[in-house]
């Protein structure tokens, strides 16, 4: 089970929205095998990467060890402007360097880490990390899928936006097949590592993440080596 005390001991650092984010790259890394240079916060919210940056960048560890961050947040219903809110958040952390496009790792200035931006599922497509999980989740238990879209569209759920519509049926989902404790939420099952029970870790929706992050740290070995020539 991930602890809830965050540490700053490896040279990346992903920064999640909130805790499913977190709780999700957490168990990603440990299912394929490379977690070594990496470890998993949150920031508490969509609006909240301002302040859990400025808290902290005074961290001894998070100086001396974290070289670069990435920060992942939900699209919701509007991409450019969740990834505008993204910018805007770390212009008023006075962080210098910001990246001008997803997945663009910018090396900043006054020895403070690089930073990268993930938008979630997709850099261009709406929705969150929910929506991504449940795609997944589908791949296990396809018999749901058909009965379970045709209640959403009969209640209140099926008007909604792409993101809590998708957190309505990841919940309904859970509460379906999962016997013992049925009022466990997506990020309750990613933090007591259930997440294979009931949403399969190896499913190709997260193959564009996990490519991501095995070469995340080469795209610092290359700046780094290209200043050393010049």
């Amino acid at each position: 089970m991930k602890s809830d005390k965050p540490e700053y001991t490896k040279p990346y650092l992903i920064l999640g929205e909130g805790q499913t984010e977190c709780n999700l790259f957490y168990n990603l890394l440990r299912k394929h095998d490379f977690a070594d240079n990496f470890n998993t916060d949150y920031a508490g919210g969509k609006a909240q990467f301002t302040r859990k940056l400025n808290s902290i960048r005074p961290n001894e560890d998070f100086i001396t060890n974290v070289k670069a961050i990435l920060l992942v947040a939900d699209n919701d219903s509007d991409c450019c402007q969740a990834f505008a809110d993204m910018q805007r958040q770390l212009r008023d952390t006075g962080w210098c360097g910001i990246p001008n496009e997803p997945l663009k790792l910018v090396e900043s200035k006054e020895n403070l880490a690089s930073i990268a931006i993930m938008m979630m599922p997709e850099s261009n497509k709406l929705g969150n990390t929910e929506q991504l999980c449940l795609e997944a989740a589908f791949s296990k238990w396809s018999d749901i899928q058909g009965p379970l879209a045709e209640y959403i569209a009969q209640v209140p759920a099926g008007t909604w936006d792409v993101s809590p519509k998708s957190v309505a049926q990841m919940e309904c989902l859970l509460a379906a097949v999962c016997k013992e404790e049925p009022e466990h939420s997506l990020r309750d099952i990613l933090k007591k590592n259930l997440s294979d029970k009931y949403v399969p870790l190896d499913h190709m929706c997260f193959n564009r993440i996990l490519s991501y992050l095995r070469t995340f740290g080469d795209q610092l070995q290359v700046r780094v080596s290209e200043e050393r020539v010049s």
